[in-house]
């Protein structure tokens, strides 16, 4: 199967989420653990690839918006972060600089991959539907339109909560806030929150708070945004069953 941004028939493993943050959640989980099955002791996977969406040259493509998010993320409980809980919410300051529209397009890119692999669909049925080829446009940069991507630090009550809301890892799950007709793309990766609109509606309800608008509202050097409760999180059942955080988790 040819990659599904270009005609190259020559395809390589492309991660879903990057590897490099599966890798820090097992090494932050201090267990042998796969990310696919929490339950399942003995190995040490990165989390989902799919080896026939993309060619090495298209992934590189995204791999570099997933290089900017890395190196975003890692600032998460260093002493770049400031939390204001009294006002809900965070900012990280990065003296490199953050591109907030390389962060939109990262999260954009993430459900684009979950979207058109058939492995993650067969995972958690995810789908972009019509919408996947609007997506891949606006990746790849053939059209000028970003994605509406909102990004929340998860905090947790305790210690023991923050932990785990810091090695919490979701695929890419639909989403549509209630009383609200658009539809939106959830995943989470270590400590962060992101939601990815997946309608073309435009809303002047999501907009001022995502990313691009509030996410640099303080400056190139920074990134602002809400805080998300751990326990408001979704799939939090699931993550407390797994074998790896019921020690720190008891029922």
């Amino acid at each position: 199967m040819p990659c599904r941004n270009c005609p190259e028939p020559k395809t390589c493993k492309a991660h879903i989420m990057p590897a490099a943050l599966g890798k820090d959640v097992i090494e932050a989980s201090g267990k042998n653990l796969t990310l696919l099955a929490p339950d399942r002791t003995g190995t040490f996977q990165s989390g989902l690839f799919d080896p026939n969406i993309l060619c090495a040259r298209c992934d590189n493509t995204l791999g570099d918006y997933d290089g900017h998010a890395i190196n975003i993320i890692r600032l998460l409980g260093t002493v770049d972060e400031v939390i204001d809980r009294q006002a809900g919410i965070f900012s990280l300051s990065y003296s490199k600089g953050i591109d907030h529209e390389r962060l939109a397009l990262f999260g954009a890119a993430v459900v684009w991959r979950a979207s058109a692999s058939a492995i993650c669909r067969g995972h958690n049925g995810f789908s972009l539907g019509n919408n996947e080829e609007w997506f891949r446009q606006m990746i790849f940069r053939e059209i000028p339109e970003l994605p509406i991507v909102s990004i929340a630090r998860i905090m947790g009550r305790t210690p023991q909560e923050q932990k785990m809301a810091d090695t919490a890892m979701l695929y890419p799950v639909r989403v549509r806030p209630n009383g609200s007709h658009i539809s939106m793309a959830k995943f989470c990766l270590n400590g962060f929150m992101f939601l990815v609109q997946t309608t073309r509606n435009k809303t002047t309800i999501w907009s001022p708070g995502c990313v691009t608008e509030l996410g640099k509202s303080a400056g190139v050097n920074y990134l602002t945004g809400a805080l998300m409760p751990f326990e408001r999180l979704g799939g939090l059942e699931d993550i407390k069953k797994s074998k790896h955080m019921r020690k720190r988790f008891p029922h």
